[in-house]
C-alpha cells in the first residue's frame, strides 16, 4: 500500500479541498471538536481498510507484522517523549488503568489518591482495590478537575503510594501541571499515574516526570476506538505485574 504525504494543519486550514478529502465529515456537515472520539480521517480509514482486506486473504495474525508494531511504538514514544521499551500497545485507556492498578503491589495499608469526580475509567479501577484492602482516598478541589500542589499537599499523608489523575478533566477541560505535579510527588517517593487521553496528540504531554500513563487513540490521536498507548517507566517495569 503506498502511503500519501503527511498533512500538517496550516495545510489544512488554508485549503478547503485537502480538509474534505482528509476529514470526509466536514464534506456535507459542520463537526465541532469537542474532545470526545473524534471522526476517522481518510489516512485512517484507508489503513483499516487495507488490513481488513489483507486479512480476508491471509491469518489476520500474520498481516499486522512485528515491523508495523515496532513503527507504531517508535511514533507513540515520539509522541509522549519516552523511550520505545516504555511503550506498550493496549486497547481502551480504561484497560490500560486497570492493569496498572491490579498490578500494583499494594495492600492493607497502603493509601491510593484519586479524583472522585474524574472520568470513571480513572476512579472505578482504584476503588477496586479497596476490596485488597487498599485505602482510597479522595482530592477534594475549589473548583472542578483544578488539582496542584495546593490541593496534593491537603491530602497526602505517610501512607500515599500513589496518585492517580488525568492530564485535563474531561468535563471542565483544566489542564494539569503534570511536570510540577510529578516532580513533587516523586520527591516524596509517591508514584505517579496519568489518565492522558485528553491531551496526548493536542497537547505536549511528557513522561519525564510520569511513572504510569495509559491514553486511548480515538481523541486527538485521531484513530479508532480501543487502540491505545500504555507507558510504564523502565524502572517500574519489574514493580508491576499486571494481570491480564
Amino acid at each position: 500500500m503506498s502511503e500519501s504525504l503527511p498533512l500538517s494543519i496550516p495545510d489544512l486550514l488554508s485549503d478547503e479541498s485537502k480538509r474534505c478529502a482528509e476529514f470526509p465529515v466536514v464534506r456535507d456537515s459542520i463537526f465541532l471538536g469537542h474532545a470526545a472520539v473524534c471522526p476517522l480521517p481518510t489516512k485512517v480509514l484507508n489503513a483499516c481498510t487495507h488490513y481488513l482486506e489483507q486479512a480476508a486473504l491471509n491469518d489476520q495474525e500474520s498481516v499486522f507484522s512485528g515491523v508495523q508494531v515496532h513503527s507504531i511504538r517508535r511514533v507513540a514514544a515520539e509522541i509522549i517523549q519516552c523511550s520505545l521499551e516504555e511503550v506498550a500497545l493496549i486497547g481502551p485507556t480504561s484497560n490500560a488503568l486497570s492493569m496498572i492498578a491490579e498490578g500494583l503491589p499494594y495492600g492493607k495499608g497502603d493509601e491510593i489518591l484519586v479524583y472522585f469526580d474524574d472520568y470513571p475509567s480513572n476512579v472505578y479501577p482504584w476503588v477496586a482495590l479497596e476490596e485488597k484492602g487498599v485505602t482510597i482516598r479522595y482530592i477534594q478541589t475549589r473548583s472542578l478537575g483544578e488539582i496542584g500542589i495546593r490541593e496534593l499537599e491537603q491530602s497526602i499523608n505517610k501512607q500515599t503510594r500513589l496518585v492517580a489523575l488525568a492530564s485535563c478533566h474531561y468535563l471542565s477541560g483544566y489542564r494539569i501541571d503534570i511536570d510540577r505535579i510529578g516532580e513533587y510527588l516523586h520527591t516524596l517517593g509517591i508514584k505517579f499515574c496519568l489518565d492522558a487521553i485528553q491531551t496526548v496528540g493536542a497537547f505536549p504531554t511528557t513522561m519525564q516526570h510520569v511513572d504510569f500513563m495509559a491514553a486511548d487513540s480515538h481523541k486527538w490521536m485521531l484513530g479508532p476506538c480501543g487502540a491505545g498507548i500504555l507507558f510504564v517507566k523502565k524502572d517500574l517495569q519489574d514493580f508491576l505485574k499486571p494481570r491480564v
